[in-house]
């Protein structure tokens, strides 16, 4: 099992910063990932099950090297990042989502 505790590579570290809800610089959308203009009915399903998707993904990875197993981005062909990276930026990119659908519809508890 590994023992080092995850360190955000320089591209990762860059990207989480620029996704964090509380920045005051946040990154575009490319064109391709740009949502389209009208809301789908099933996409609180759809994200609930890409979390649960992230979950199981997180369960499988115990016991990996969250700093030494590196992966593509997918949405840039020449960036490279560990496996940490990933996660965060899942958990990031989840987090920024909620803060603009609070933004935008106040939830009543």
């Amino acid at each position: 099992l590994p023992t080092e505790a995850w360190q955000p590579t320089f591209i990762g570290r860059l990207m989480l910063r620029r996704m964090d809800p509380a920045s005051s610089k946040h990154a575009r959308s490319t064109q391709v990932n740009r949502p389209a203009p009208r809301v789908r009915a099933d996409v609180l399903a759809r994200f609930v099950d890409s979390m649960r998707q992230v979950l199981d993904l997180a369960e499988r990875a115990e016991g990996h090297d969250l700093n030494h197993e590196m992966f593509t981005a997918p949405f840039a062909g020449k960036i490279r990042l560990n496996l940490g990276d990933g996660f965060a930026i899942i958990v990031v990119h989840a987090r920024r989502h909620l803060a603009q659908i609070e933004a935008t519809i106040p939830l009543v508890l």
